[in-house]
């Protein structure tokens, strides 16, 4: 039986991470809509409906709610990447399949996450910091997928998956950043996931 006390900090965490998740998808909405630099910590308090002092006791600073934001958001990014993988029933194509189309989709949604990945200039006011996250994102990536996909296809070379997971990745911002005409994200992601397929299989002759 759980005893008052470990019930009431069970309580206690539950409504400062509710209380955290306010506060961080208020800051994304106004980054999105005014960029970072006029984003206001007292207008972010206001629309998650806390106090500046609450808001202050969560994140010391704008600087550190920014980076929170960061985290929160890549974390997220990935959580919902490695999910999908996870429900991949089908070979290494289909499995890079399922994560081009997560990626797009995903970014498609969430306007703070494709400035975040893209670094596109046209949307880099809205990441705070203003530097290349992409830079931060990417290899990030290599470190979540690599060792699902050399746990469950140990046979093809590591080296190889690397380059595919890392082409991938270049490709799907690409993609994002297409202005004008281009094919629906489930045909964008069956043709890079056909070649990043062919490239690792290619390493040990004929492709399934």
């Amino acid at each position: 039986m759980t005893s008052p006390s470990l019930a009431a900090k069970a309580d206690y965490s539950a409504r400062r991470q509710a209380t955290r998740a306010r506060i961080l998808a208020a800051a994304r909405d106004h980054a999105v809509r005014h960029g970072w630099r006029r984003t206001r910590v007292q207008d972010v308090a206001a629309e998650a409906g806390v106090s500046r002092p609450t808001l202050y006791k969560e994140f010391p600073s704008k600087e550190a709610l920014g980076e929170a934001l960061i985290s929160y958001t890549s974390d997220d990014y990935f959580t919902r990447l490695r999910s999908a993988l996870d429900g991949v029933q089908g070979g290494l194509r289909e499995c890079f399949e399922a994560a081009a189309l997560a990626a797009v989709r995903q970014a498609q949604e969430r306007p703070f996450l494709a400035a975040l990945i893209t670094d596109d200039e046209n949307r880099r006011g809205v990441v705070p910091g203003g530097q290349d996250m992409a830079a931060r994102v990417l290899p990030h990536a290599l470190e979540v997928q690599l060792p699902y996909y050399v746990g469950r296809f140990p046979d093809f070379d590591v080296a190889r998956i690397s380059f595919a997971i890392n082409a991938l990745g270049r490709v799907m911002i690409g993609y994002i950043l297409q202005k004008g005409p281009k094919p629906p994200p489930e045909e964008f992601a069956a043709q890079v996931a056909e070649m990043c397929a062919l490239y690792v299989q290619a390493g040990l002759g004929p492709v399934d």
